[in-house]
């Protein structure tokens, strides 16, 4: 994955990643390579899987956790920066 190549010399901002197993044009074992590259570097980082979703979220359970993890994310983290 290009993105990998650069982690080490960018300053980033804490990740969340939230992708669907079966979602051909960006395969989740891209989104696992940049996690771990981010967990090696001791990078903020939070990933969540959907093993049973396609290219958008159809389930109401999928959608639910999404949405709240992703508001869990970012309340912790734009609290952060207070």
């Amino acid at each position: 994955m290009t993105l990998t190549r650069f982690i080490g010399q960018m300053q980033l901002p804490p990740h969340y990643l939230c992708c669907k197993e079966e979602m051909t044009p960006c395969p989740h074992s891209e989104a696992e390579q940049l996690v771990a590259d981010l967990e090696k570097r001791d990078h903020p980082v939070s990933y969540l899987c959907f093993e049973d979703e396609g290219h958008f979220f159809v389930r109401t359970e999928n959608n639910r956790t999404a949405y709240t993890e992703t508001a869990t994310f970012l309340t912790k983290w734009l609290q952060a920066k207070r």
